[in-house]
């Protein structure tokens, strides 16, 4: 069994709702010891920043992107379960 944990800061819970509303977040994961910096994002939030970019660009480019239902504790805490679980963190940049 790997070990995983995500890694907020100790005072997450102080802001938790203005990253919610916001729909992005940046976190480093732990998959049995390697560290990850993740972006998690909600469908909303990135179809704007996508549009952004793009206005500027040629290309979005976004390493260790994670869409979810919802840029909470919860569902990101669930994410990182699910990549642990299913082995798919292997096909992310290490930090």
């Amino acid at each position: 069994m790997i070990n995983y944990q995500l890694k907020l800061p100790d005072d997450f819970e102080e802001y938790a709702w203005e990253v919610e509303s916001k729909g992005w977040f940046q976190a480093l994961a732990e998959f049995d010891g390697v560290r990850y910096q993740i972006t998690f994002y909600d469908q909303a939030r990135l179809t704007q920043d996508i549009d952004d970019e793009l206005e500027d660009e040629p290309i979005f480019f976004e390493s260790n992107l994670l869409v979810l239902e919802s840029v909470d504790r919860s569902h990101m805490e669930k994410a990182i379960e699910y990549l642990a679980n299913s082995g798919k963190y292997k096909g992310m940049m290490q930090e």
